[in-house]
């Protein structure tokens, strides 16, 4: 038995511990509330990442969720690693950057009850609102150009266009093409009815006519899917289909030649991207069943790569007309002779929630939004660089984010994750 001088002597060290402990319990009970009380702040909303023309910035909007607060456009600075508010977007509008651009202008669409979708081009710091008569419908599309569909049949055959089989061997402008596949195309046209496609024209500020499809009846109207102008302007490619039960095919618009291409690519399901080599003679685009690349876009030899197992992807030409492969997260290069897809980088392998990850026209750079240290930030990744550390860019106005950059809010979420592994809450 111990002597009542040292159970007195044990009640003292343990009252001398626990003051000597309290200040670090309170101070530990007071971060963890502070960190419960900043991860329930409103987090501010980044969205519709977007490379500029010249791929050496990033547009993005931002919006804080405190009420009132205007959406508002920002552009990053890759090069000099600094962020520049561009402009105040109405706060009547529902707002998102498309990705596409008409010449070196970003295209913006905006919402609202009272206008419906509107389309805007960003110039310098100056939006400037696109000029749609009444009648034009926008299509889907990508890369650069800004594209419209007459909602309503054209009368006359000024800009009818021919549609025509392409060639075995690809002609010159001046040779006539062989007679239509019937396997696709609509039958022969005898009146004027045609399907409108236009292109908006900057300078003119308004939509202009390029060529009408011609059809007979709603059993054979066509429905445009998606379509994407060549680099040189002279092409434009149409995911197309003929009347209600009829497949998607890829047509290709000869603007020199004034005739619409059939290419003998015929797609079972939605197509995720087209893009066009720099030279504008090859083509690509991504179904769910992998990838087709048409190598002259006047002629019919395709090859099909099965690439299923890489999901939703979307073709990209680089510079040196190497194809990629951009998926949600991942980009990948195609080694065509061996028809599998490398891996050049994949944010998930290194841990990563990418959110609006995107690519760079060349296929040089990744950029994205993540958190990787609680707090949301801007990442960029040099991909050639082959392992080199990513550019780390914080993000502007965020109350929640800054907060989560504190000291006081690291140390209070490394106690908080203890406490909750110690209680097996937290594996």
């Amino acid at each position: 038995m111990s002597s009542p001088a040292n159970r007195q002597r044990i009640l003292k060290l343990v009252f001398w511990a626990f003051l000597c402990a309290l200040p670090f319990l309170v101070v530990s009970i007071y971060l963890g509330r502070q960190v419960e009380r900043i991860d329930t702040l409103p987090a501010d909303e980044y969205r519709d990442l977007v490379w500029t023309t010249d791929d050496k910035g990033l547009l993005f909007t931002h919006k804080s969720l405190k009420e009132g607060s205007p959406t508002e456009l920002w552009v990053a600075d890759t090069n000099e690693s600094e962020m520049t508010s561009l402009t105040q977007l109405a706060s009547d509008k529902s707002w998102h950057l498309t990705g596409q651009s008409v010449g070196d202008a970003a295209v913006l669409a905006a919402t609202s009850k009272a206008n419906g979708e509107e389309f805007f081009l960003l110039e310098g710091t100056v939006l400037k609102a696109v000029s749609v008569e009444k009648g034009w419908q926008v299509l889907p599309s990508q890369g650069a150009g800004l594209f419209f569909l007459e909602s309503e049949e054209i009368d006359g055959e000024e800009r009818m266009v021919s549609m025509e089989d392409a060639p075995e061997v690809a002609p010159t402008p001046s040779v006539a093409a062989a007679t239509p596949s019937t396997d696709i195309s609509p039958a022969e046209v005898s009146g004027p009815s045609g399907l409108g496609i236009g292109r908006y024209d900057r300078v003119a500020q308004k939509v202009e006519l390029l060529f009408s499809i011609p059809f007979h009846g709603p059993a054979e109207e066509p429905k445009i899917w998606l379509v994407r102008e060549s680099p040189d302007q002279r092409f434009l490619a149409l995911v197309v289909s003929f009347g209600p039960s009829g497949r998607s095919g890829l047509w290709v618009y000869d603007s020199e030649a004034s005739r619409l291409l059939w290419t003998r690519i015929v797609l079972e399901s939605e197509v995720y991207g087209l893009d066009w080599s720099s030279s504008s003679e090859s083509l690509a685009l991504t179904d769910k069943n992998g990838l087709v690349v048409l190598g002259n876009v006047m002629g019919v030899e395709s090859t099909r790569y099965d690439l299923a197992s890489l999901g939703e992807v979307r073709p990209l030409f680089e510079k040196n007309d190497e194809l990629c492969l951009v998926g949600s997260s991942s980009l990948h290069q195609l080694d065509r002779q061996e028809g599998r897809a490398d891996v050049l980088f994949d944010a998930r392998a290194k841990q990563l929630d990418a959110q609006d990850f995107r690519v760079s026209s060349t296929g040089s750079k990744v950029a994205f939004f993540a958190a990787p240290k609680g707090f949301l930030e801007l990442q960029v990744v040099d991909v050639e660089s082959k392992g080199g550390a990513p550019q780390e860019m914080g993000l502007p106005g965020s109350t929640r984010g800054i907060a989560q950059g504190t000291v006081g809010y690291q140390v209070g979420d490394a106690l908080r994750s203890a406490w909750r592994f110690w209680t097996g809450r937290e594996s």
